[in-house]
């Protein structure tokens, strides 16, 4: 899902958590988890490109596939049921809880609209690393 894509509908989902928990602290952890989670897109950009930052030639990168393996470790359905566990087994906590919903909407969005092109399974970290990351276990062949 490309980021524009996420900045909306984060603001949207952080803005109805506002809207019904009148929490600021909530609004801002699910925003902050709902968008930089895709920090790892950048972290893989450098394992492939090098200190050579560009933003065109970064987003040409993430959605042209110019790469070989992908490690996007916080794009981990593992990770977000640890945080999901621990949100639940503590006190109610608004900031945990509003970066349970911001990583869980954006995991679940990239999987319904990257699901034409991403197999399911590379959702989970663990499949990405018994498949040593590579793109053919990620990426579907293109017609």
């Amino acid at each position: 899902m490309k980021l524009k894509y996420h900045i909306a509908a984060t603001v949207v989902v952080s803005g109805s958590l506002y809207l019904f928990f009148h929490s600021a602290a909530m609004f801002t952890s699910s925003l902050v988890t709902g968008i930089f989670i895709d920090l790892d897109h950048v972290i893989d950009y450098y394992r492939h490109t090098g200190i050579n930052f560009r933003v065109r030639n970064f987003f040409e990168w993430c959605y042209n596939d110019h790469w070989d393996t992908l490690i996007i470790f916080l794009h981990s359905v593992e990770l977000v049921l640890v945080l999901w566990v621990v949100t639940l087994s503590c006190k109610f906590n608004y900031i945990l809880f509003g970066a349970a919903i911001g990583m869980s909407q954006h995991l679940v969005l990239d999987i319904i609209f990257n699901g034409y092109k991403v197999y399911v399974f590379s959702y989970f970290f663990t499949y990405r690393v018994l498949k040593a990351f590579k793109k053919e276990h990620i990426i579907r062949e293109r017609c």
